[in-house]
């Protein structure tokens, strides 16, 4: 009698033998992912989607590299910290933006609505820039310049890291749905 883990290992429970054609753990189905390598190699149009699809942050791991100034008249492409591009949370901050508030900020504008001091204590938190945010940046391309190598702070690298892709292949998508969503 085979148990369950004899079905799942291809039949045999004493070792993981990929030479063996029943096998689950044969190569299977990524023969053509060399072939989309290749296309992709050969193909400028493909590489530049694919490099501007990358991850959410879109820059790679870390490491620590000197630190770039702004330089508009004779700097080569880097890469700054700027607000305008708000990839990731860092940490809190004080601010008047209203969209980036902490949730406890916004109970106290609510409470505001039946008490006339909560409603003076977050409006004076407004206009004094106080309210407690989320303090959001992320690293944004521009032309820089390194004026001291020695000076160095952690960036993220030009590599942009995986894309990953996931499918939903529960059964509210079984059928024309998921060969759909896997095309």
């Amino acid at each position: 009698p085979r148990s369950a883990l004899d079905v799942l290992l291809g039949g045999r429970t004493s070792s993981f033998d990929v030479s063996d054609g029943a096998s689950v753990w044969r190569r299977k189905g990524w023969d053509k992912l060399d072939s989309f390598r290749e296309n992709l190699e050969r193909s400028k149009p493909l590489r530049d989607l694919v490099r501007s699809l990358g991850r959410g942050a879109g820059w790679g791991p870390l490491r620590r590299s000197p630190v770039q100034h702004l330089d508009l008249d004779r700097g080569r492409d880097g890469l700054l910290r700027s607000i305008l591009e708000q990839q990731e949370t860092r940490g809190l901050c004080r601010s008047d933006d209203l969209a980036r508030m902490l949730p406890s900020e916004a109970c106290l504008l609510a409470k505001g609505r039946t008490t006339a001091v909560a409603k003076r204590l977050f409006f004076s938190k407004f206009v004094q820039q106080s309210l407690l945010s989320y303090e959001r940046d992320g690293w944004h391309q521009q032309p820089t310049r390194v004026p001291n190598p020695l000076v160095r702070e952690v960036r993220p690298t030009a590599d942009r890291g995986p894309i990953l892709l996931c499918v939903d292949t529960s059964g509210s998508m079984r059928g024309v749905r998921e060969k759909v969503a896997k095309a």
